[in-house]
């Protein structure tokens, strides 16, 4: 399943939405990598132009679960360090 990108214009407002990335590139004229390292934070833009996969509830979800585990780990070590001294 391909993930939609979202173009955003410089102020953080979304200009356009795309299926995948390959809908992206053959809309816009840019190359499928420069995308694809756009939506992924390893290039800041493309002439200025600004892409992002779209957030999801599900994405939002796990972004939600893997705090909780996190948090549950930082616990877990506090009472480590409890119950050594």
């Amino acid at each position: 399943m391909d993930r939609r990108v979202v173009e955003i214009d410089f102020y953080g407002k979304p200009i356009a939405l795309y299926n995948s990335i390959k809908d992206c590139a053959e809309k816009t004229g840019f190359p499928v990598g420069a995308i694809k390292r756009c939506v992924e934070g390893h290039q800041y833009d493309i002439y200025g132009r600004f892409f992002k996969y779209e957030v999801t509830a599900t994405d939002l979800r796990k972004a939600r679960v893997q705090a909780a585990h996190r948090q549950a780990e930082r616990k877990l070590k506090e009472w480590d360090k409890f119950f050594k001294d």
